[in-house]
């Protein structure tokens, strides 16, 4: 399995913090089905080996960055 569904959560999640300009105090995700049975299957990528919606966000919103060419 690829990991194109955790980072598409991690990106939201750091595209949230780049228009809010701050970390969000509070974050409602709306995922279907399909993301929800595929973020649990895979490692989200720099976690340590964590999976999951939750932790996918997390990572986006503490440690990611839009990069802009």
């Amino acid at each position: 399995m690829g990991c194109t569904e955790p980072i598409a959560v991690a990106y939201a999640g750091a595209l949230s913090r780049q228009v809010l300009g701050v970390r969000p105090d509070e974050i409602k995700l709306v995922v279907s089905r399909n993301i929800i049975k595929n973020v649990k299957s895979v490692i989200v990528p720099h976690t340590k080996g964590r999976k999951g919606l939750k932790t996918a966000l997390c990572a986006g919103i503490c440690y990611g960055r839009q990069i802009v060419n």
